[in-house]
């Protein structure tokens, strides 16, 4: 018997983090030295990897949550949003400053391979342009499900059909 999740908007959003995590656990491994990870997928396919569960697994969320109104469809897509960036703030960031292939990327790099609030914060602004910024599309839909569902309740109040 599978157990049926209690849809709230913070559920929908660790849902919607979890499932793209769990597709990238499973395209990048451990590198032979142990210290950085090797993708098995180019950055094209792995990004569009990320797409692809990211917003199957946000439309899932959103209809299960089903936002009755355009207001309960931007607080979910608010939940749901800081949901995503407190997850990758508390486990992907440290990931990212372990693994130590990103450091081109950060300036002023303070301690490589070593998790630091030095280090952390230093990976967060490269995080934010490369993915943190991304979820966003996530929870467009949040906003359009409140706002679809309101307007057929109103086109049938109307005594109109809706859709």
């Amino acid at each position: 018997m599978v157990l049926e999740l209690c849809w709230t908007g913070w559920a929908a959003g660790a849902f919607v983090w979890l499932v793209p995590f769990l597709a990238s656990c499973c395209v990048i491994m451990p590198s032979g030295d142990g210290k950085t990870t090797v993708r098995v997928l180019d950055e094209a396919a792995f990004r569009s990897l990320m797409l692809w569960t990211g917003s199957t697994a946000s439309a899932l969320a959103t209809m299960k949550c089903a936002p009755a109104t355009r207001r309960a469809g931007i607080r979910l897509a608010v939940q749901v949003l800081a949901t995503n960036w407190l997850l990758d703030l508390l486990v992907l960031v440290p990931l990212m400053v372990g693994d130590g292939s990103h450091d081109e990327h950060v300036p002023d790099w303070h301690s490589r391979d070593e998790l630091s609030w030095a280090s952390w914060s230093a990976m967060v602004p490269y995080w934010f342009r490369t993915i943190g910024v991304n979820y966003i599309a996530f929870v467009a839909m949040c906003v359009v499900a409140g706002h679809s569902a309101e307007a057929a309740v109103a086109q049938q109040e109307k005594g109109g059909k809706a859709g």
